[in-house]
C-alpha cells in the first residue's frame, strides 16, 4: 500500500526578510516509497488573515510585503496518490529595507584644481524612506581625509594637480545602513594659468630711453607658483610682424614678470601694442592677454649742451661760432638745424642771425659794450625742438686810442 510524505522544516525564506526581499516557500519532502512531490498546495497569511491572491504561490514579490508584517504559509505536498498532512510554517516578521545607492560618480569627471569636487548619487529605498544619516567618506591618494566626513563636496583649494581622490557612500534611511558603494577614481588635472594684468611704467618712451613692460598673472595649482611659470611677452608695431620681449621674475614689491623696451634711434614713432601669456610646468598655456595701443613711441628731442654759453665779441666787430659742438639729436646725430628767437636779440646792443643752419653770427652795434641773453632754439628732422633761453652774448669794450682835436680856440680872444 502507499505511504502518505512527509513534510518537515517548514520555512520561509530568508529567516530575517527586508521590504527588499522575496518570501519563498522553504520545506523539506520525504516519501516512505521513494516517491517524488507531485504537486502541492500552499496558503499564505499576513498578519494572520489569509491572502488568496497567492494560492500555491511559491514566491511572494518583496513590493508586496511592508515594513512589520508577520507573514506565514500552510502546505501540503502529494506524490500522486496522497497528501501529507498540513504543515504550517514558522512567522516572519518583514524588517526595514535597507536604503540603496546606485550611479554613484564625482563631478566633474576630468576635475581641474579650479573645480569644487562633487558627488552624485541615486538614493532608493524601498519604503520611501528619506535619506538620513548617510555616511560619506572621501580619500585622496587612498589615504581618508577626515576634514570632509559627510560633505557632498571638497572645495578646489583642497586638491592639487596629479591628486587621485575617490569617494564612498554608505546610505541611510534613519534606520539602517545600505551597502557602502565606491566612486571612480578622479584625476585632479592641470589648471591653466592666468593673465592678470599687463601694465608700462610710463605710457609713453622716448627713442633712445627704456619703459618697463609688467606682467602679472596667477595658478591655482600649488605646484605652480609664478617663479616656475615660463613668460612670453610680445610686442608690434600696427600689423607689422611680432617681437619677442624678454621678460625676468620678481618678488617685490608682489610677484611679477619684467621686461625692459627700449625703441631704438629707427624705431617708429606712435603707438605700440603688446601682448602676454603664462605657461606652466605641465605645458598649460593662459590665453593671450593684449593691449593695444599701450604704449607711445616719440621722438627724442635734440639735446643742447649747457656749454653753450658766454659767446664774447669784441666791441665793434663781427663774430662768428660753430654751434655743432653744443647740440646733438639721438636718432640723427649732428644733422641738426639751429635758430634764434628774434624776439630774444637786444638789437640796442648787437644783432645776431643763424647761417647755414649752424653758424652763429654776432655783429655789435657801433661803440657799444655789455651782455644780454638771446635763446637758441635747437629742431631735428622729426620735428622735435629744443630751447635755451640763457644763451649770454658779451661785448667786450675795446679802449679807442686818443685822437688830435680838428681845432683849437683860445679864449679869450684878446688877452
Amino acid at each position: 500500500a502507499n505511504s502518505p510524505p512527509k513534510l518537515s522544516t517548514v520555512v520561509p525564506q530568508p529567516n530575517n526578510p527586508t521590504t527588499n526581499d522575496n518570501l519563498m516557500v522553504d520545506y523539506i519532502f520525504e516519501d516512505p516509497d521513494g516517491d517524488t512531490e507531485v504537486r502541492n498546495e500552499i496558503k499564505w497569511f499576513r498578519n494572520g488573515v489569509l491572502q488568496p491572491e497567492f494560492e500555491d504561490k511559491t514566491e511572494i514579490p518583496a513590493k508586496f510585503t511592508s515594513r512589520n508584517e508577520e507573514w506565514y504559509f500552510t502546505v501540503r505536498a502529494s506524490d500522486g496518490s496522497a497528501f501529507s498532512d498540513l504543515k504550517t510554517s514558522s512567522v516572519v516578521k518583514i524588517g526595514n529595507g535597507k536604503p540603496k545607492v546606485s550611479d554613484l560618480s564625482i563631478f566633474p569627471a576630468d576635475p581641474k584644481t579650479g573645480d569644487d569636487l562633487m558627488i552624485i548619487y541615486k538614493y532608493n529605498d524601498t519604503e520611501d524612506d528619506p535619506e538620513l544619516g548617510t555616511e560619506i567618506m572621501w580619500f585622496k591618494n587612498n589615504v581618508h581625509q577626515p576634514d570632509f566626513h559627510n560633505l557632498k563636496s571638497v572645495p578646489a583649494h583642497a586638491t592639487s594637480k596629479n591628486e587621485k581622490w575617490f569617494c564612498t557612500v554608505t546610505p541611510r534611511d534613519g534606520i539602517d545602513f545600505g551597502q557602502t558603494i565606491t566612486s571612480p577614481i578622479v584625476v585632479i588635472g592641470n589648471t591653466k594659468p592666468e593673465v592678470t594684468e599687463l601694465s608700462v611704467s610710463s605710457s609713453q618712451v622716448f627713442r633712445g630711453k627704456t619703459v618697463k613692460i609688467i606682467s602679472k598673472g596667477k595658478d591655482v595649482d600649488s605646484v605652480d607658483t609664478l617663479s616656475t611659470i615660463k613668460c612670453q611677452l610680445y610686442y608690434r608695431f600696427g600689423n607689422t610682424p611680432r617681437i619677442e620681449l624678454q621678460s625676468r621674475y620678481f618678488e617685490n614689491p608682489e610677484t611679477h614678470y619684467e621686461a625692459e623696451f627700449s625703441p631704438d634711434a629707427k624705431a617708429s614713432l606712435g603707438d605700440y601694442s603688446f601682448r602676454v601669456k603664462f605657461i606652466d610646468s605641465s605645458g598649460g598655456e593662459s590665453d593671450w592677454f593684449e593691449r593695444t595701443n599701450l604704449l607711445k613711441v616719440e621722438n627724442s628731442p635734440p639735446v643742447i649742451l649747457n656749454t653753450a654759453d658766454n659767446f664774447i665779441v669784441k666791441e665793434d666787430n663781427i663774430a662768428e661760432f660753430d654751434l655743432t659742438p653744443y647740440g646733438s639729436d639721438f636718432e640723427s646725430g649732428k644733422s641738426v638745424f639751429w635758430k634764434l628767437d628774434p624776439k630774444s636779440i637786444n638789437t640796442k646792443l648787437f644783432n645776431a642771425v643763424i647761417l647755414r643752419d649752424k653758424i652763429l653770427e654776432i655783429t655789435p652795434l657801433d661803440n657799444k659794450n655789455g651782455k644780454s641773453d638771446i635763446t637758441l632754439i635747437l629742431t631735428d628732422p622729426d620735428g622735435g625742438i629744443a630751447e635755451k633761453t640763457d644763451v649770454t652774448i658779451i661785448i667786450d669794450p675795446v679802449n679807442d686810442p686818443p685822437m688830435a682835436p680838428t681845432s683849437v680856440k683860445i679864449t679869450p680872444e684878446s688877452p
